[in-house]
């Protein structure tokens, strides 16, 4: 059962997550209900167990948290150029648009929407978590284990 939760269904969320960013709390609260029903049956556990302790136990982020950290995977691929040219071309770093070197010379630049929704939109708080997360840890070092930690922390 575990390896059916861990081979079949995670995966799907994680192959999803760029559409599921979009969603609402709602929507994302209805799946990770699903995936708590799966980690139940999995644990064999009673209707009334503790989520945290669910996801513990099978060492798993909850949907949120999947979601946000293939987010931030992705823009960290699409920086070091590992993704597709046509995503290299949405995100400017700080550094090149400037003559001088700054500290903040690899953040993303946060483009200067007026639009509300396009200012709240997945890929705007992306980018400032990404900041965040460049600020705190060196994304070129165990970038995943830092990645997964910060996860975990924020989400």
């Amino acid at each position: 059962k575990e390896i059916y939760l861990k081979s079949i269904m995670l995966p799907i969320i994680d192959y999803c997550s760029s559409i599921i960013l979009m969603l609402g709390d709602e929507k994302v609260k209805t799946i990770q209900r699903l995936i708590n029903k799966a980690m139940r049956i999995t644990l064999k556990l009673p209707r009334d167990s503790d989520v945290k302790d669910m996801h513990f136990k099978l060492k798993l982020m909850s949907v949120r948290q999947r979601i946000n950290f293939n987010a931030l995977k992705l823009i960290n691929k699409t920086i070091i150029r590992e993704s597709p040219a046509n995503l290299n071309s949405k995100f400017r770093t700080r550094a090149t648009m400037r003559q001088r070197t700054l500290r903040s010379d690899l953040n993303i630049d946060i483009p200067a929407w007026r639009n509300k929704y396009a200012t709240n939109s997945i890929f705007v708080h992306s980018i400032k978590y990404y900041n965040d997360f460049t600020s705190k840890f060196n994304a070129s070092e165990g970038f995943i284990d830092n990645l997964k930690s910060y996860v975990n922390d924020m989400f």
